[in-house]
């Protein structure tokens, strides 16, 4: 979350603040979404009348017609001087707009706007957002989003786009984004309760920038209206108002793609302190009867990992199975290059986990070189060190050739993600056994319930 008209973004999240804390609201909370930063320019446009207003005095309203694109650009300061005022342009007579300012152009012409430059759309029509993410985590650049628009300019003169909506539509556009429209029903609901908590436990976030929560995996995976699909949208509607809470405040409802058969505790992962709700537990039921009881050894570990035990988050109906046991080979020279910004050790001899969490995941890698050894963590560094691995719950096998000098590694690993909180698939996993959404969120997060906030 960040803010951008500092006074009224702070008092925003001042009182959804008390809201998320069990003040109660009658009406979905209003969340404060970033699309677009730190543009040169920002294309908008709807599939209904829209129509701009801005912060000048008196106030821009200039219409726009479904389907037209308008253009947002910066106005810089040599820009500003050599623009003189128009009947359009809302300065005294004779000034010209100043800097800060920025310049909107449609199909009936350009004129200077002062920002907060709003944008709403009639009835249940749709805004439009062109280019907003070239490399949006789903490939799609342009797409649909409800509620309404706000486009700020910092002091030097770049844009941010945010999109204003309120917690039911946010949680619309970011379930399909998450999990398959696919997945069984009790499973959909069960993440929809998740993006509820996780979007009121994050607020503030972003405050600095001018917006509540970004679009992207760090916050929450946001495709707007764009990716809604039916079966997400009924999940929606059928927990609409419902968060988990865990001693009367919202809880951190964390989740991630798959575990492979453990969940990790929150302290094992980030800089943290416990979390009694996001503890590590077993992706399996007592029934199952599995020969695994954690925390594992490094021998039983290994047989765990190499092999595929029926767990709840094998489901090769609805998630490939290189999410659940994967297996890597990286030469020598592949490692030594993305390990370079963090452990600089000269030839890789050796990769020994020092320290594990719950699930296996490692939390410290000592790195052996044959200039020095050095030590590397927590999870999410490793992983990315090591070239993208999908989690850091695996063993790994050096293969020397005839100097002793390893040739290759070999990594056998489990899950695909953090593990911490929900294992999306474990979900999808537990719905087929026929449990319903709530029993699914009381495994995956211990301790809390769900309670209707608004």
């Amino acid at each position: 979350m960040r803010t951008g008209a500092r006074a009224a973004v702070g008092l925003g999240a001042a009182l959804l603040f008390l809201w998320a804390c069990g003040a109660g609201a009658a009406e979905a909370p209003i969340i404060r979404v970033g699309l677009i930063q730190s543009q040169q320019q920002i294309q908008v446009s709807a599939d209904a009348p829209f129509a701009f207003t801005d912060a000048a005095e008196p106030p821009l309203s200039l219409p726009g017609a479904a389907g037209e694109t308008w253009t947002i650009t910066t106005l810089r300061s040599s820009e500003a001087t050599s623009l003189r005022s128009t009947s359009a342009s809302r300065p005294p007579e004779g000034q010209p707009p100043q800097p800060g300012m920025v310049w909107l152009t449609g199909p009936g012409g350009s004129q200077p706007a002062k920002p907060p430059l709003r944008v709403r759309v009639q009835g249940e029509g749709r805004l439009k957002a062109f280019g907003s993410c070239p490399e949006h985590w789903d490939g799609v650049a342009d797409r649909f989003y409800r509620g309404e628009f706000e486009v700020t300019a910092d002091t030097l003169g770049r844009l941010t786009l945010v999109n204003i909506v309120d917690l039911e539509q946010y949680a619309l556009g970011v379930l399909p984004s998450e999990m398959s429209d696919r997945y069984p029903a009790e499973a959909l609901k069960a993440q929809a309760v998740a993006i509820h908590s996780e979007a009121l436990a994050s607020l503030g976030t972003h405050r600095a920038a001018g917006f509540d929560l970004c679009d992207w995996v760090h916050c929450q995976a946001y495709g707007g209206a764009t990716s809604e699909k039916p079966s997400t949208d009924a999940a929606v509607e059928a927990t609409r108002g419902e968060a988990l809470t865990f001693g009367g405040k919202v809880a951190r409802a964390v989740y991630h793609a798959v575990c492979g058969g453990h969940t990790e505790n929150i302290e094992d992962v980030w800089n943290s302190d416990p979390v009694p709700y996001l503890r590590g537990v077993e992706d399996f039921e007592p029934e199952d009867a599995l020969p695994f009881k954690f925390p594992l050894s490094e021998q039983a570990l290994r047989r765990y990992l190499t092999e595929a035990p029926l767990l709840n988050c094998y489901q090769p109906k609805y998630s490939k199975l290189d999410r659940y046991r994967w297996v890597r080979v990286i030469t020598r020279q592949e490692l030594e290059k993305t390990l370079q910004p963090v452990a600089d050790v000269g030839t890789v001899m050796a990769l020994n986990p020092l320290e594990r969490g719950a699930s296996g995941r490692i939390k410290r890698l000592e790195v052996v070189g044959t200039r020095q050894k050095s030590v590397i963590g927590p999870e999410l560094v490793i992983r990315k060190a090591l070239g993208d691995l999908r989690s850091s719950a695996f063993v790994v096998d050096a293969y020397p050739g005839p100097d002793g000098v390893p040739v290759v590694f070999v990594f056998w690993g489990a899950g695909w993600g953090h593990g911490v909180g929900m294992c999306q698939v474990g979900a999808v996993g537990l719905a087929e056994r026929g449990w319903t959404y709530d029993r699914i969120l009381a495994k995956y997060y211990p301790g809390t319930k769900i309670e209707k906030r608004y």
